[in-house]
């Protein structure tokens, strides 16, 4: 691109430098193709009357002829100056035709410049999309390992929570064994105890019937005795 850039501004140069010698190159030929006419114009006249007024002199003959030299110089100067115009303006239009092609390939570089950049532009804005979709994306497993986390936090609480229910448990039954065999055990005691006094009832009761018979003998003797 720079390099196309460079020559394209080259042939701009040249372009300029060439409309520059073909002005001065004109130019020279006006004047030269004035002087041929003045020169072609006096050696006519002297040509085409020989014999009015008196010869030449010699001084005059040299300065006519130095002039025919002069403007067949001229004339060649010309004829090269023309050639070199030619020359020019073969230059020139390849110049222009290579300027041209040059401007044609620095315009579909420019388009495809803008293409790329546009390209460039669409794929960014992909990029920038797909960078705000990881980062939310990422964001948003942080969010899950945060709540993975504290659901482990959680359960590991409620694990020891559990430990802790079950130890209470545990002790708990234990307390409840205890209180069973202490139970069993009074209520053997008590048990035995209802037995004892049962035993005692009995025992008063047979007292009391023995008493009782005690009574009606002694009551019976006190009445055989009265009899008497």
């Amino acid at each position: 691109m720079e390099d196309l850039e460079i020559q394209a501004a080259k042939a701009d140069t040249l372009q300029v430098e060439f409309d520059r010698v073909r002005f001065s190159s004109e130019a020279a030929l006006q004047q030269l193709r004035r002087r041929i006419q003045d020169l072609e114009v006096q050696i006519a006249t002297v040509t085409n009357f020989p014999d009015v007024g008196p010869a030449p002199p010699p001084a005059l003959a040299r300065r006519l002829q130095a002039q025919v030299r002069e403007v067949e110089a001229f004339t060649t100067e010309r004829d090269a100056a023309h050639q070199r115009c030619q020359a020019l303006e073969q230059s020139e239009n390849a110049l222009v035709e290579a300027a041209t092609q040059l401007r044609r390939q620095v315009d579909s570089l420019q388009r495809r410049v803008t293409r790329l950049r546009e390209e460039r532009d669409s794929l960014q804005g992909e990029l920038d999309t797909a960078v705000r979709e990881r980062d939310q994306a990422v964001e948003r497993q942080q969010i899950e390992v945060d709540r993975t986390l504290k659901a482990r936090s959680d359960l590991h609480a409620h694990d020891q929570h559990l430990n802790s229910m079950r130890s209470s448990i545990s002790r708990l039954e234990q307390q409840v064994g205890q209180w069973r065999s202490t139970s069993v055990a009074t209520e053997r005691r008590l048990a035995a105890a209802e037995q004892g006094a049962a035993s005692t009832r009995r025992s008063r009761d047979l007292a009391l019937h023995g008493q009782d018979d005690a009574v009606r003998g002694r009551d019976a003797v006190v009445t055989d005795y009265r009899l008497l």
